[in-house]
């Protein structure tokens, strides 16, 4: 962040263009959407804090009545143009949960220019991945987590060359969110080399809501 790679209060846009042609969603007339420009541009730390108008189809009900009347893909499949559905409300207007976490992926991307699995600071703590203390060493790890995400993005760049719906593209895809499943979240240190960021940088991520890392660190490296 004091790099100048991100600032949580810049519109998205800034970051990820094709989000100023995100509308917001004032109603239907009929089975026909009704879609208008925001009043405001919605920013990241909109998206960090569910506040940036976008909305999940199984909260809310236009949206689902939206996405099944233009014929529209919810974000499950991993198509793109699921990063099409409006807005339910102004940006910074009120909370509303909804798909602002793909968009930050999305944003992540961008700033780092390295694909979203490489991030797998965004993953859950697993607890059977957890270190004992005192047996942690950085080059290792950083080698292994380096690898390991090589491996997901080897599967899934063969899993997304076969159709919506293939049976071995199903299985691919589970097979890279087991593998990632598996990995306890990354030191920020690690975080930050395989990021290209800094160290301090990461943290701030983390503070602002942005990355979730974890702080186990061994009293002393090996």
């Amino acid at each position: 962040m004091e790099q100048g790679s991100l600032d949580l209060d810049t519109p998205v846009d800034t970051y990820r263009p094709e989000f100023a042609e995100v509308k917001v969603l004032a109603g239907f007339d009929g089975d026909t959407p009704r879609l208008r420009a925001p009043a405001s541009r919605a920013t990241v730390r909109h998206l960090i804090t569910h506040t940036s108008g976008l909305a999940y189809w199984f909260w809310n009900e236009d949206i689902a009545q939206y996405e099944k009347v233009v014929g529209l893909p919810n974000v499950v499949p991993g198509r793109l143009d699921a990063f099409k559905a409006p807005m339910v409300a102004e940006p910074g207007t009120r909370f509303v949960y909804g798909i602002n976490t793909s968009w930050l992926g999305r944003v992540v991307e961008a700033v780092t220019g390295k694909g979203l699995r490489r991030t797998a600071i965004l993953q859950p703590p697993s607890p059977r991945s957890s270190r004992r203390p005192g047996s942690w060493n950085e080059s290792s790890e950083e080698q292994r987590i380096r690898n390991l995400f090589e491996r997901v993005e080897t599967i899934e760049e063969v899993a997304v060359t076969l159709p919506q719906g293939d049976d071995r593209r199903t299985r691919l895809l589970a097979l890279s969110r087991d593998a990632l499943a598996e990995e306890a979240t990354v030191r920020p240190v690690i975080a930050a080399k395989i990021l290209g960021l800094s160290e301090k940088t990461v943290r701030a991520w983390a503070d602002g809501g942005l990355l979730a890392t974890t702080q186990r660190y061994p009293p002393t490296l090996p």
